[in-house]
Order: structure tokens, then C-alpha cells, then sequence
């Protein structure tokens, strides 16, 4: 207010102090001011909010003429390389959290904006460079604070116009914090990476049906696509749970409680001809094509491989078909081999090869069938091609090769070549004809009966002997020699009883060997002629897998009467005697003793040295002489001061102190079971149960040393329970 008043206006401090009169002039230099009236005096006095103070560290909000004093929940640090702006609060009902940007802008591209800028000064940008950093921390269980949680960007590269940047998200993980995933730019191209330390972390996403579809399990080193649990480095599947857990590691597996396939789409085929799959499907994987929709199927078995080693192309194979089964449907070539070599050897080759490892006599090389229906819908074989190993003799090899046909419903040999005799045979099966050789005295040296199939030597053969029947007038010389000139080292004669069966099993009996006699009215006169199996020797099979076959050999004997009783076996890891359990004795002779060893059958006790005795001990030692002697397994009479146990020292042997020094015995972790005796004959000993020093165990309750004084005193030493020891004397 300024200029001329009338009358002269009088100004005074509101405290008295001082007085100016007459006043032209009055100047306000800041701050808020009330202004009252009372007639024609007016009182200034300061507004209560302006020119308040403001707390150091606090913020103030507001213009310069109305200044808010700030609060304690918002503070600055304005100290050199430590500025910090702090906003501490409570929030529980303000859904927007402590701190809420706001643009009001009415503007498309507005919004609220968080800028993080490190600068550092002209020229001095560095690759690596910081940019910005969210750290989520929190209290642990010792009230740390502790960074659970944080993510930050970094200046990768900072050269002009190349500029890179990587972002790392890290979660702690077992105490340490870990890199989750990272975005990474380099040279022009960039990736994102997921748990970049290598830890035991999944990664994860979800469809709307399947919370794993797609699934990396980090522990494992395994990914799987439609299941959570991977058992193979690429698991496919629809959810059902895998039976697999053996296997190589490195492989894909797929999954599927329905014909799991693979499907492959060529576009650059016709249309038509772009899908194929490979499907499993009853036991084998099928080769397939089909529509370009994969809705039908075009030629559906193109190639069938069975679980059992069987391969059909165009057919899934026949259960009778060993190996291999092709299917045409036309009249045309179903099968051509077609070599383009211009020289003059032979080609193409078509070679049946049996790759035997012991080649024989007799071995048939292979057959070619020539088959088809008759009137009936039967499948018949009318014509075939044999081929037989003769002679595998090196440099004497011989093979012959026959013809068959069918005629009258019957199939018979028609031709055959015979290499090794160098003869070319007509008829060689003669029909029903028998063919026989006879000796000097024997009438049927060798007969071979064509109605009955078997040979006999020195008679004709009975019919029920299935091949071979050898018959003798006296038992003066061997029935049967099998003899070898063989001067090396190896086996031999070999005599082979062979099962060849495509179909091996366990349980199968392989051959027998029967011992085979006549009986008498105990007068000497025969009352049965033949056949009383007195004894039998019979091979089985255990288990005919491949690479764990196991077999047995069964000793059988009639006894009372009764065939069959079994006596021994042998195989599949054991020896057993009585397998039937019945009243049969076991026993050892020795030179001097009859019964060194007696297993009673019928008491069920055993004796050593003498038959055990009825109603006495299961082991029975008639004459006393079972003795046992300590296991002293060393005797310490050295300087050493200490001796150091291992588990290997603790199991039952006798350890001797016999020396005059002061020995330390330190013991190992106890562990139920162990025990041992120490002697002392010539000083002290110590017997400590924690040697390092620690405390986790107790020797007589104690976890100290315990002190064992006296001489010619023994110590017994026994763990009852792991990490405890019990010491007495």
C-alpha cells in the first residue's frame, strides 16, 4: 500500500515495538497475511500455513506462497553418492499400491512415464554400463534384508548405430540369486534365454487343456511337450503316463494311449501325395501315406516291422513267417533285383546264406517254395527247391540240391543233385521202400524203414523209436564208439543232443537219457520184458532268454517200485539233492569215515563224522570236536601313538596292544553291527569315538575320550545302534 492517506495512517508491531507515524508506505515482502478490521483500524497478521519451515530430509509440496511442511513417510538424502528418495508407508486398501503415476495429457501417445538414466558424463559410456535396476527385497528369518527378486538392464555394446542392451530377471534360489531369463541383443540379432545359470529350474507354458504343454525339466535335461514328467531327452505325449524307465537318455520318446505317430507333409509334392506317417500300431511301427487332410489313408501297411523281428511290405507279416513277408496285388514283378554294372561278373546275386556258427552234416541251406490255393481255399506248397550242406569240411565242402512236387495230394522228391558224391539222383525218397544193408552175420546192419521213418543198426527198428534204434548181441565190446583223431587241444568227440525249436521256453525239456531194463518175480524169472525206467537222466531248460540262458540237469532213480524220484539236480546257480523231498539220505565218505557227512532224509538232521541219532540236535557232532579260534587279526607291539580304525577293522577281529606306550585308538563313525575285542598286555590305551573333534558320537554315553588303564585286560567294543558305541571289559 503506498501513496498519501488521510488522516496520516499510524503503523505499530503488534508487540508495541516500534511506531511510525504518520506511515505513506507499507510493504509485505512474503508470505500470507490475514487481514481484520475493527472501525477504522486494520490488524495484519501472518496466515498459519504460510512461511512454515520445513523439516531437513523432508519434501515439501506446493508454490512458494503456500509451502506444505512435508512428512517424516517421505524424505530425501541429498549426502554426495548416496541421494536417496524415500517413501515409507502402510498401504493395505489402496489397490493402486504407494506410488501412482498419473497423465492427464488427452493424448494418444501420453502416458505415465518412468525414465532411467545413467549418465555419466560425456565420453564415458562403457560397454557393460548399468542402466536401471528393481530390486524386490524383504526381511528373511533373521531379519536381513534380503533381495528375493530383481531385474536390471545393461548397455551391451555403446559404439553409435550398434548400440546393444541385455535385461536379466533374477529370482533367489536356495539362498543365491539366480538368472531366470535374460533378453539378449548382439551384432544385429538378439536371443532370450532361460535359466542362464544352469540350476534346477523348469520352464513351463500352459495351453487352455494342458498345463504342460510344453515342459523343460532343468533337473533332468529333458523337454516335454504335453507332459510335465519327461523321460527322455524329447517326450511327446497325450498326457497317459510312460512305463519307460530304462533306455538310452539321448533319445525321443513319444506317448500316446492310442497309435502315437509321426506325420510328414511334403509341399512340394502334388496335391495328394503329400502326407506320409509312421505309426504304432499292434506291436509294430507302420509305414503309411495318405490324404494331404491325414483324414484317410491312401496305401496303409507299406512297410510293417513287428516287435518280434518280422518285416512285412505291403502286408503286416504272417505269424508264420519268420522274418520276412511281401504282399502284391497285381500279376506283374513283385520283386526285381537290378544291377547296372557294365562288367562282365555276375550280377545281380541273389544269395541265400546260412550263417551258422557250427556247420554240419545235414544243415539245410534253404528252400525255395512255390505255393497257392487249391479247389478249396487251402494254401498248399506244390513245388519246392532244397538245398543241404553235405560236407562243411574246409576244402571238402559238399552240398546237394532237391526237387519236390506234389502228386496224388502227396509231396515226394522228384530229383536231386548230390555234389559230394557227385551224383544226380532220381526218385531219392523211393516211395515207401525201405533201405537196408546187411553184414556178415547181422541181417539189418543198417535199415532204414521208410513207413516208420527210423533207421536201425544191427535189426530193424521198432516203431515207436523215433529215428535211431541200435541193437547188439553181446555186451562184450561198446555198443557205440564215438572217436576222435583230433590232436589239438580243444573238445572232442562231442556227442550233442540238440532241441532245435524256433519256439524255446522256459520249463522245456531239452533231452533224456533213460536207463531202460527188464524184472523179475525176484526167482530170476523175467515178469516184464521191457521197459522199466530204472534211471533216468533228463536236461531242462531255466530260462531261455537271450544272454541269461540257465538250464539243469535232473538225476532221476526208481525206488520201491516208484519211478521218477529225484536225486540230484544241477544248474541255474545250484545243486540241489532231494529236490521232491522225500526219504532220501545224503552222504560224504571220507578215508577213514563212512558218514564224514550225513544228511538224514527221513529225520531231518545231519551228522558229521557218524548217521545223526532220532530225537537229537539238527547238527550232530558225535565225537566233540568242533573247536573256533579268535581272528587276531594284528598285534601292535610298536611306538606308534595312535591307531586309526576303519569299517574294515571293525568286524569281529581280536586287535593286541602289547606294547608300553600309551596307545590312542580313534574310531570311526559307528555304525550298527560293527564290533571288535582289543587286548592290552603292556600299557594304557584311549579309546576316542569322535577323532575330529566333533560330537556326533557316544562311547558308554559319552562323547569324550574313554580311558582304558589296565593291562592284560580285554576290551569288548560294539555298536548297537549307529553312532553309538558300548565299551566293557
Amino acid at each position: 500500500m503506498s501513496g498519501p492517506v488521510r488522516p496520516p495512517l499510524t503503523v505499530a508491531e503488534s508487540d508495541g515495538t516500534p511506531t511510525i507515524r504518520p506511515c505513506s508506505e507499507i510493504v509485505f515482502d512474503s508470505g500470507d497475511f490475514v487481514v481484520a478490521q475493527s472501525g477504522a483500524k486494520a490488524t495484519i497478521t501472518a496466515h498459519p500455513g504460510a512461511g512454515a519451515s520445513l523439516t531437513d530430509t523432508y519434501v515439501g509440496f506446493g508454490s512458494a506462497a503456500n509451502l506444505l511442511t512435508g512428512s517424516a513417510k517421505l524424505t530425501w538424502d541429498d549426502t554426495a553418492a548416496s541421494e536417496q528418495l524415500l517413501i515409507t508407508g502402510s498401504n493395505t486398501s489402496n489397490t493402486y499400491g504407494q506410488l501412482k503415476l498419473v497423465n492427464t495429457a488427452n493424448t494418444a501417445n501420453s502416458a505415465p512415464d518412468l525414465l532411467f538414466y545413467h549418465d555419466r558424463g560425456a565420453g564415458n559410456a562403457a560397454d557393460g554400463d548399468y542402466l536401471g535396476h528393481f530390486i524386490f527385497t524383504g526381511r528373511n528369518s533373521v531379519d536381513d534384508e534380503t533381495a528375493y527378486y530383481q531385474f536390471f538392464a545393461r548397455a551391451k555394446d555403446v559404439t553409435d548405430g550398434d548400440e546393444d542392451a541385455e535385461v536379466y530377471h533374477q529370482l533367489m534360489l536356495a539362498g543365491t540369486m539366480r538368472t531366470y531369463f535374460s533378453m539378449q541383443s548382439v551384432s544385429n540379432s538378439g536371443y532370450i534365454s532361460f535359466n542362464d545359470d544352469g540350476q534346477n529350474v523348469d520352464f513351463r507354458v500352459e495351453s487352455s487343456g494342458n498345463q504342460n504343454m510344453l515342459k523343460i525339466d532343468g533337473g533332468n535335461d529333458r523337454v516335454g511337450i504335453g507332459t510335465g514328467l519327461p523321460a527322455k531327452t524329447l517326450h511327446v505325449s497325450d498326457g497317459s503316463t510312460t512305463g519307460i524307465t530304462g533306455g538310452t537318455e539321448a533319445a525321443i520318446l513319444i506317448t500316446d494311449d492310442a497309435n502315437p505317430r509321426i506325420y510328414f507333409e511334403d509341399l512340394s509334392e502334388g496335391a495328394g501325395d503329400r502326407v506320409m506317417d509312421i505309426m504304432a500300431d499292434s506291436e509294430a511301427i507302420t509305414f503309411n501315406s495318405l490324404n494331404d487332410a491325414a483324414t484317410a489313408y491312401d496305401s496303409q501297411n507299406i512297410m510293417v516291422v513287428n516287435r518280434d523281428n518280422r518285416v512285412g511290405i505291403g502286408v503286416s507279416p504272417d505269424s508264420a513267417v519268420e522274418r520276412l513277408h511281401i504282399q502284391g496285388a497285381g500279376t506283374g514283378v513283385l520283386v526285381r533285383l537290378e544291377s547296372t554294372d557294365a562288367g562282365a561278373s555276375a550280377a545281380p546275386v541273389l544269395q541265400l546264406f546260412r550263417n551258422s556258427a557250427s556247420p554240419a552234416s545235414s544243415d539245410r541251406l534253404g528252400e525255395l517254395w512255390f505255393m497257392g490255393k487249391d479247389a478249396g481255399g487251402s494254401d498248399q506248397t506244390y513245388c519246392y527247391l532244397d538245398a543241404w550242406l553235405d560236407d562243411a569240411t574246409a576244402g571238402n565242402e559238399g552240398g546237394s540240391m532237391y526237387w519236390y512236387a506234389k502228386g496224388g495230394g502227396t509231396g515226394r522228391a522228384i530229383c536231386g543233385i548230390r555234389g559230394n558224391i557227385q551224383t544226380f539222383q532220381v526218385n531219392p525218397d523211393g516211395g515207401d521202400v525201405d533201405f537196408r544193408a546187411e553184414g556178415d552175420t547181422v541181417s539189418s546192419l543198417l535199415h532204414v524203414d521208410a513207413s516208420q521213418d527210423n533207421v536201425g543198426i544191427g535189426g530193424a527198428p521198432d516203431s515207436d523209436v523215433q529215428r535211431l534204434h541200435i541193437q547188439a548181441l553181446t555186451s562184450a565190446n561198446p555198443v557205440v564208439r564215438i572217436e576222435t583223431t583230433d590232436g589239438g587241444a580243444t573238445d572232442g568227440p562231442d556227442l550233442e543232443i540238440y532241441r532245435n525249436s524256433d519256439t524255446p521256453a522256459d520249463g522245456d525239456d531239452l533231452a533224456v537219457i533213460e536207463f531202460v531194463g527188464t524184472s523179475t518175480d525176484g526167482a530170476g524169472t523175467p515178469t516184464i520184458t521191457r521197459n522199466i525206467n530204472y534211471a533216468r537222466i533228463a536236461g531242462e531248460i531255466i530260462d531261455a532268454t537271450t544272454g541269461n540262458e540257465d538250464a539243469r540237469l535232473i538225476f532221476r532213480s526208481i525206488t520201491n517200485g516208484a519211478a521218477g524220484q529225484e536225486y540230484l539236480r544241477m544248474g541255474g546257480q545250484e545243486v540241489v539233492f532231494n529236490e521232491g523231498s522225500g526219504d532220501i539220505d545224503f552222504r560224504i565218505e571220507s578215508n577213514g569215515a563212512v558218514d564224514m557227512l550225513k544228511v538224514d532224509g527221513g529225520l531231518n538232521l545231519i551228522g558229521i563224522s557218524a548217521s545223526p541219532t532220532s530225537g537229537g540236535a539238527t547238527l550232530q557232532v558225535p565225537d566233540n570236536t568242533i573247536s573256533s579260534y579268535a581272528n587276531v587279526n594284528a598285534v601292535r607291539s610298536d611306538s606308534a601313538g595312535t591307531m586309526t580304525m576303519v569299517n574294515a577293522d571293525c568286524q569281529g577281529q581280536t586287535w593286541v596292544h602289547d606294547s608300553g606306550v600309551v596307545h590312542a585308538i580313534d574310531l570311526p563313525d559307528a555304525i550298527k553291527g560293527m564290533h571288535f575285542q582289543i587286548i592290552t598286555t603292556g600299557g594304557a590305551l584311549t579309546i576316542d569315538p569322535n577323532p575330529s573333534g566333533g560330537t556326533s558320537n557316544e562311547a558308554n554315553g559319552a562323547t569324550g575320550t574313554y580311558a582304558a588303564s589296565n593291562t592284560y585286560q580285554i576290551f569288548n567294543v560294539v555298536s548297537y545302534v549307529s553312532n553309538k558305541w558300548v565299551i566293557s571289559k
